[in-house]
């Protein structure tokens, strides 16, 4: 197929091929999505809450996960381990994830047992019991979990320290796991106070995914959800929003890990996307288009191996190399890009050939055919995401949280419309001193000083102006 009638075809694609998306909305103020898919019988159930680690408060951090371990472990009519006994029964499988911006609950259910699905997730939602003792033994294996996936993993390790240090106000510095000493001093009182505050009809949507037709998911909504109160006298708590402050300068941290080679990410303020409004300013116009540049940029640098080709195939400076940006969220967060070095490659040279790499796509532009190759590989991708009922149900949730509904497909369209010129202007515009954080994880055994990190670092001016040229050769 030519590309760029597939890239058509993408762009007015449906969020599964065949598969209508309808929306309701409950009197009560639930949220309900309805995605069908009849390939198999089999369906998706999935509760989102418009409450994640960005809403928490300084001390309580955490609180949100915490919460939502607490939601498998009994209600006023299922005792501990009671619910997931329920869902083996019939024959479904549950799950949970805790976000920056949300926190949701997922189960894959015969398409048959979507009532009883339905009963047991509008149980939780309002009949959750908090047993002190229990809260007791789930704090220690949260913790527990906060060793492993943070303390004692490297990547968790190199995540947070870089977080904490580019973000100063904005929530987005947090771990959604919790600071350690506040899971250590946390109490059940701080869960059913989360739990009391966020987890209502009103701050919440259901999305359906599968073998269902929209009367029928409506009528168990209604019948299991419908009945929840809004509670009007003490509406969901508003949010206020941090302005982070302007960096002004690059942030550098270091940290001494279980790691053979040294590892580094670098972060870069970055913007987020904002929903398209009649009447939006040419300003928020041209930022949301700066966002859809710079999903395509963290793209090519990553799937397109751009960073693997220059550092680690050409360069032997590291044994892997990687980028990220996740534009998809409520308050602005960073572009990373990172490498893993190899043996006896000091921390800063790698930095220099990871702001060398973007530098390159600042100046040279990029070439067109691998821009073409990202953007297939993003349909293909929509088109595998499509092959399962639990990711259709999983991005319509998601972007439901964020405020863009069933806006899957212009945001397909308009990626596949970033052009090379765009990504070049990004990587011109983006990548600055100012607005960067190098965090950087030294192997224990290392007799070296933590100065070497910074050792032979680029002058401040260097990624600011990565689009005239200046940059330097390994």
């Amino acid at each position: 197929m030519d590309l760029d009638v597939a890239l058509a075809e993408l762009a007015v694609a449906p969020v599964a091929a065949g598969a209508p998306l309808s929306v309701h909305r409950l009197d009560n103020g639930l949220t309900v999505y309805v995605l069908e898919d009849h390939r198999a019988p089999v369906v998706a159930h999935s509760l989102w809450y418009r409450a994640g680690s960005i809403d928490e408060t300084s001390g309580v951090t955490g609180v949100a996960h915490v919460l939502e371990h607490m939601m498998f472990n009994g209600t006023n009519r299922y005792g501990p381990g009671e619910y997931d006994k329920q869902m083996q029964a019939l024959g479904a499988y549950a799950n949970a994830l805790t976000w920056t911006d949300y926190t949701a609950y997922t189960v894959e259910a015969p398409a048959r047992h979507l009532g009883a699905v339905m009963a047991l997730e509008a149980e939780r939602m309002t009949r959750l019991a908090i047993d002190d003792a229990e809260f007791a033994r789930e704090i220690r294996v949260i913790m527990e979990e906060r060793r492993q996936s943070t303390d004692d993993d490297p990547s968790g390790l190199l995540f947070e320290q870089l977080y904490a240090t580019a973000f100063h106000a904005s929530p987005q510095r947090w771990p959604i796991i919790g600071w350690m000493s506040d899971l250590e001093s946390m109490t059940a009182d701080d869960a059913r106070d989360w739990y009391r505050r966020w987890y209502r009809p009103e701050n919440a949507v259901l999305v359906v995914a599968g073998a269902v037709v929209p009367d029928q998911v409506l009528a168990l909504a209604q019948t299991h959800y419908g009945v929840i109160p809004n509670e009007a006298s003490a509406p969901v708590p508003t949010r206020r929003a941090q302005r982070e402050p302007e960096q002004g300068g690059t942030r550098r941290v270091a940290a001494r890990a279980h790691v053979p080679t040294p590892q580094l990410a670098l972060g870069f303020k970055a913007p987020r996307l904002h929903r398209a409004q009649p009447g939006g300013t040419a300003e928020q116009q041209a930022i949301d288009e700066d966002v859809f540049a710079l999903a395509i940029l963290a793209e090519l640098l990553d799937w397109g191996r751009v960073l693997e080709t220059a550092i680690v195939r050409k360069r032997r400076l590291a044994d892997e190399a990687w980028a990220s940006f996740d534009y998809l969220m409520r308050a602005p967060g960073l572009f990373t890009i990172g490498a893993v070095c190899t043996a006896d490659v000091t921390p800063a040279r790698v930095e220099r050939a990871l702001c060398d790499a973007v530098a390159a796509v600042a100046r040279d532009g990029v070439d067109e055919a691998a821009l073409q190759r990202v953007r297939m590989q993003m349909m293909a991708s929509r088109l595998y995401r499509a092959d399962s009922v639990f990711e259709q149900a999983e991005e319509v949730g998601r972007l439901a949280m964020l405020g863009f509904g069933d806006d899957a497909r212009a945001i397909d369209a308009r990626l596949a419309a970033v052009t090379a010129a765009q990504v070049q202007s990004v990587a011109q515009r983006y990548f600055k001193p100012e607005t960067m954080t190098v965090a950087v994880l030294m192997p224990n055994d290392d007799g070296g000083d933590d100065a070497d990190v910074a050792e032979n670092e680029p002058a401040p001016s260097r990624v600011g102006k990565v689009g005239k040229g200046e940059g330097t050769g390994g």
